[in-house]
């Protein structure tokens, strides 16, 4: 989307706001690369991916974060989608074989989020057999939350064919979620797996949220999911995909109880929010709270059509209730937007996958995505310093 339809989305926003005699949503933030307002955020020990021989890896970068506080000691973890391209078995000099791999990765920060480093790898894209086809793991969509004894780290998880780029087997589409006493000590061993009724046998044993929220079928796929604590009980909000219909598709939450099984709580939004913010879906969820301690749920605006997505930068909303889950209105019946953040030179595909925490400096991280012929295809994370 170029900047003038970007800057048309907010235009359109203060105008239904005020037309309704509710109160105006804040203008947009953009976060563009050539203004200085939006420095990218890097980890220290974590280069970006090369490709022996070859240089820096045509797919590469960071996305998907995830950003926590620990009440305890007050260090601000980052998890992240560390982009890379793996050289499968079999490559020719001039002719490789490439694949996007992606993993996640923990990082720290002991100075309120002016800088992070890497602590560890969380899950690792590596070789993986599946259906008689051998292919890699990919890991993504990371999140990171305190939880009741510690922490817990969760990832959408996937196999990915060798020799096509990211051609993911859709009924691989699993979570994977691993918990310990510290974040450092998080690790893929031993972590539990959630999915969908969609989710192939060859990844089972794993909870079955549509089951759990009584819509089976009605819910194929469970994606983007989202860990937050909240009062001492650890929720999961995630997106039910609904790939014939995105308007069909919505944002469930779910929550742990005191013997480890999960419940559903409910819906949280759908296509109605979607269209009051420019699009057809809400992804990208997560939830955060605001610097005046209201509870925020932050989404990134989708547009699907038969061509293809276009993420619309991320909004967030205030929330009056997490359990039930409900959005606060305004007198057109809209959700309250607290900030939108947009990026109106990251155009191929939109930018999104937005995260927070109030005390940290980055403010709103958002995730750019640059498509070049030169240099390939690049994620990077953002800081806006907004913080609502």
């Amino acid at each position: 989307m170029r900047r003038a339809a970007l800057a048309a989305v907010g235009v359109a926003l203060v105008a239904r706001a005020t037309l309704a005699g509710a109160a105006t949503p804040p203008a947009p933030f953009d976060c563009r690369a050539d203004d200085g307002r939006c420095p990218e955020l890097t980890v220290a020990g974590d280069p970006p991916a090369q490709v022996p021989g070859y240089g820096l890896a045509p797919f590469r970068g960071f996305g998907d974060p995830s950003l926590r506080t620990d009440p305890r000691t007050g260090t601000i973890w980052l998890s992240y989608s560390y982009v890379s391209t793996e050289v499968g078995p079999g490559s020719v000099p001039g002719k490789p074989i490439l694949d996007a791999g992606v993993s996640i990765r923990l990082a720290r920060s002991d100075d309120g989020g002016r800088s992070f480093r890497l602590v560890r790898r969380l899950w690792t894209a590596g070789p993986e057999r599946y259906e008689g086809r051998e292919g890699l793991s990919g890991h993504e969509v990371s999140t990171i939350s305190p939880a009741p004894g510690g922490w817990a780290a969760l990832a959408l998880a996937y196999f990915n064919p060798r020799g096509n780029g990211n051609d993911f087997a859709p009924d691989s589409f699993h979570f994977e979620m691993a918990e310990a006493a510290e974040p450092q000590r998080l690790a893929s061993v031993g972590t539990s797996r959630l999915g969908g009724p969609f989710t192939g046998p060859d990844w089972r044993p794993f909870v079955e949220l549509s089951r759990i929220a009584g819509i089976d079928q009605a819910c194929p796929v469970w994606t983007e999911p989202a860990l937050f604590q909240d009062h001492g009980i650890l929720y999961l909000l995630a997106q039910c995909k609904t790939p014939r219909d995105p308007a069909q598709g919505f944002l469930g939450l779910f929550a742990r109880r005191d013997d480890g099984a999960w419940r559903w709580v409910g819906r949280f939004a759908g296509s109605h929010e979607a269209q009051a913010l420019g699009g057809n879906e809400l992804t990208q969820a997560d939830l955060a709270r605001g610097r005046d301690g209201r509870l925020l749920l932050i989404v990134t605006p989708n547009i699907v059509s038969s061509r293809g997505e276009q993420h619309l930068g991320c909004a967030l909303l205030e929330v009056s209730s997490l359990d039930p889950p409900s959005l606060a209105r305004d007198a057109s019946g809209g959700p309250v937007v607290r900030a939108r953040i947009v990026s109106s030179d990251s155009a191929q595909n939109g930018p999104g996958a937005c995260a927070y925490d109030p005390r940290s400096a980055t403010g709103v991280l958002i995730v750019r995505r640059v498509f070049s012929s030169a240099k390939g295809i690049v994620f990077s994370l953002h800081a806006t310093g907004v913080r609502p």
